[in-house]
């Protein structure tokens, strides 16, 4: 009877030590315990864009005819043509270039070099507004008409770039930004109701992107219809937030 007193006695002692290191450890947790959390998550929004200028570069270079004469030797011609080509691009307001390189034209046989005609390089740059297509039109049908008159040059029939002016990508970045913003606070209520706990931004880091998804289209001419529009697909301008929420 005395050893088993003995015994049940150490065994309580021994639990009442076991039961005092578990409280006491979960005591030492809940009070070194940082009550805080961090969620890090990203988002990110996307708008269509309408474009609202187009850009083109349109060549010109010899005619089959000058390329074969190796005698032509009226370069009064030619300066005379590109000060037409000069001022049909300063009436437009749309274009500019007009200077232009004529060389010899050579070819090459068992080492020797024969002069066959003549070539030339020049490029005209534009960028206009959608609104002038039409006049874009117009001064491609001008180009045309006074390279065909002399025989000498001809236009090589470019291909239209979609692009955005400065004000419409910041129109797109302002409204981007506002989406962004929106969804950001809708982040912050949700996971501070979700957490039950006050929530802040301790990081936020924003990336853009713009993509032009579409291919270069060949302009219409003159004579087809002039309400008919180059066929585009879409321009998009994504926003991306990476974000670190601290909530306590």
């Amino acid at each position: 009877m005395k050893n088993f007193l003995k015994g049940l006695s150490l065994g309580i002692l021994l639990l009442v030590f076991f039961l005092f290191g578990l409280v006491s450890t979960k005591a030492i947790e809940y009070f070194t315990k940082d009550n805080s959390s961090s969620i890090e998550s990203e988002i990110e929004v996307l708008k269509e864009i309408e474009f609202d200028l187009f850009s083109a570069k349109i060549k010109i270079s010899e005619s089959a005819f000058l390329s074969k004469d190796k005698d032509y030797n009226d370069k009064e011609k030619i300066e005379d043509i590109f000060s037409n080509i000069s001022a049909l691009l300063k009436e437009s307001k749309i274009c500019y270039g007009g200077s232009y390189e004529l060389n010899p034209n050579y070819s090459y046989k068992d080492g020797l070099r024969s002069k066959e005609g003549y070539k030339i390089n020049s490029i005209i740059s534009c960028t206009f507004a959608k609104n002038d297509l039409e006049k874009y039109r117009n001064l491609l049908n001008n180009l045309d008409e006074l390279a065909n008159k002399d025989n000498l040059i001809v236009i090589n029939s470019p291909l239209l770039e979609p692009n955005l002016s400065a004000a419409k990508i910041k129109e797109s970045e302002e409204i981007l930004n506002q989406m962004l913003k929106e969804k950001l606070d809708e982040k912050l209520v949700f996971y501070s109701e979700f957490s039950k706990k006050t929530c802040k931004f301790a990081k936020i880091s924003i990336f853009s992107d713009l993509n032009i998804n579409n291919t270069p289209v060949m302009l219409l001419k003159a004579s087809a219809d002039v309400n008919a529009q180059p066929a585009l697909k879409s321009m998009s301008k994504k926003m991306q937030a990476q974000f670190v929420l601290k909530c306590i």
